[in-house]
Order: structure tokens, then sequence, then C-alpha cells
């Protein structure tokens, strides 16, 4: 049997129960997929191909992609992660058994991660006004406002609730009830972390100034553990593994969404001592230019890579998603 099915079928939680049928039912024997719309429909779609008399076991799986489906002699061991992770794998993912690595407990002993939702965006939107050089009120970051360790605020505009700011601040006294008390639970040492991004792209709040706007994560740890985190959100094998995790979610096929739950299950790494090193890069990574700062997260991110155990093409995928910016 094989089937035309949209991407979001894939991870989202709302079909878990049918996922776990199929896996204990049919074997899947190979997968194809698609970058570029090939259907009329304005949604993303892959199509598995079952086996109704093979064993529902954790086997090989074979790949196509492309709108002309040639198979390819390539397959991927079908794992614990199921279905999103051999798709992510058909479209480039590295095919590492990633539940494999050696890592020692979870984010999740480190952190406590947030998300404001419709009535924190809608009432940021109502309490923003335009703020000055070095306003001491919230300052408002969205999504297109962060890269790694780094932020544009006051440097560059930023759309926010359908205005373009300079420098976005938040007036407490335009907020009230829960909105207000959320805003200030942010005001304290944290990370910020967007979503819908090639790679995650955390940024150190020291001081607790920056206010996030949906999707933008909040994570709250520790002050003297806001480095770590950071670093194991840089980390290559960490990408790999929520962009395998939670493939078909996102809005786009390149994209990683995860929500402020799904943070707590982010794996740790084995090796302390590259970990450390790397967490110490982070710091530096702070106030310096483009070119520098470039070189810097090349470095934590092997570092990472090497923390975890992973193979070189972990490393080499996170690079080249992350670009040249």
């Amino acid at each position: 049997v094989c089937v035309v099915l949209p991407q979001s079928l894939l991870a989202s939680r709302d079909v878990a129960g049918l996922r776990a049928e199929l896996a204990g039912t049919v074997g899947l024997v190979h997968v194809w997929v698609a970058r570029e719309a090939v259907f009329d429909a304005g949604v993303r779609v892959w199509a598995p191909l079952f086996d109704l008399g093979s064993r529902p076991d954790h086997g090989l799986v074979g790949l196509s992609r492309g709108a002309d489906p040639q198979l390819v002699p390539e397959a991927v061991e079908l794992g614990r992660d199921g279905l999103a992770d051999v798709v992510a794998v058909a479209l480039g993912a590295p095919a590492a058994r990633l539940d494999r690595l050696v890592t020692h407990g979870s984010l999740g002993s480190m952190v406590r991660a947030t998300a404001g939702f419709r009535d924190e965006y809608y009432g940021l939107a109502h309490a923003c006004v335009e703020g000055e050089v070095d306003d001491p009120r919230p300052r408002v970051v969205t999504v297109g406002a962060l890269d790694p360790l780094t932020h544009s605020w006051g440097q560059a505009p930023m759309k926010f609730a359908k205005q373009t700011w300079s420098r976005p601040v938040i007036e407490r006294s335009r907020l009230d009830g829960r909105v207000g008390r959320w805003a200030e639970q942010q005001a304290r040492p944290k990370v910020v972390l967007p979503t819908q991004s090639k790679v995650f792209e955390p940024v150190v709040d020291r001081d607790g100034s920056l206010v996030p706007v949906t999707p933008v994560l909040s994570i709250h740890a520790e002050p003297d553990d806001l480095n770590a985190v950071a670093a194991v959100l840089l980390a290559p094998p960490v990408v790999v593994w929520a962009y395998r995790r939670w493939f078909g979610t996102a809005l786009s096929v390149d994209a990683i969404k995860l929500a402020a739950r799904d943070l707590a299950d982010v794996p740790l790494p084995a090796d302390t001592g590259a970990w450390v090193e790397a967490a110490l890069l982070v710091e530096q990574a702070e106030g310096v230019g483009p070119h520098r700062r470039r070189e810097i997260l090349l470095e934590i991110g092997r570092l990472m890579n090497m923390a975890y155990g992973a193979p070189g093409d972990c490393l080499q995928w996170w690079i080249d998603r992350l670009g040249t910016r």
C-alpha cells in the first residue's frame, strides 16, 4: 500500500496514536518525499510504502526523493523515532543513529522553559512603544531579531504587530493581569530561543532585559548555567536530533519547530570537558564582530560535536545550515 499523506502526520501529537498503530501492524519498506511542491494542493506531502506482509520491525527503509521519484540505492535504519526520522534523513539529514550517542541526562534537569501565546502576543502589542538608545524598559525581540548568540535590537528595523520599530520597548503601565505577571517573570537572566529556524539560535539574556515575542521561547536556568545551556542548543547533534524528531511540524521543510515542553527531552553530552570548553566560548562571542563571532560559533560546534561523540557529517550538516551569517 502506498498513500500520499501530509507531512504534519509525521510528528504532530494529535496523530501519535495512528503512528503507533501503523508501527505495530505493518512494515514500512520505502519512503518518498520532495522539497518542492509536486501537487496543486497547498500542503507539503510524503508517501510511505507499507508491505502488509512484512514484519513491523526496525529494519532498513528505502529512500527516494524529488519530483521525479526514481528509486535510489540508499537506505536508512528505522529507529525508535520512527516516520519523521526516516523522512528527515531522506531529505539529507545525517543518518547516524543518534539514540546511540553517548549522552548523560537531559536538559530538563537544568532548565524550565516557557512560551507566550495569543494573550501574551496581543498584550505585548498593546504595551509596545518606541524607545530610546539606552532605554531601561524591557526590550521586545522577535524571531527576526535573533541570531546565534546575538540580537539586532536597536541596530536594525524590527517588525512586530504589523508595525516597523527601531527600538521597541514595553511600557509596563499598559500591562495588567496574567500578561503583566508573565512579563515580570521574563525580567531575569535567561536564554531566549527562536523556533522555525534552520539551526537553534540561542541568545543569552544576562540582564533579563529582553521580552520574547511568540514563537520565541524563554529558557530559565541558574545564571552560572546559561552558557552551558546555550552550548547544548548550539550542538550539531542536538540540532540533527531535533530536526529528525519533529520533522513535518515546522512551516518549511528546512525549519525546526519545538515547543517549550520539548526542551526537557534534549539530551546532554557525556563529555563534560568539551562541553565546558564550548560554554566558555559562548560569552566570548558576545560583543564581537560578525567574522569573529562566526569563528567562535564554528569552534563551539566542533567542541559540542565531540562532546556528544557524533560523526563528522553531523558537524558539516550543521555548518551548511548555519550558512554565511
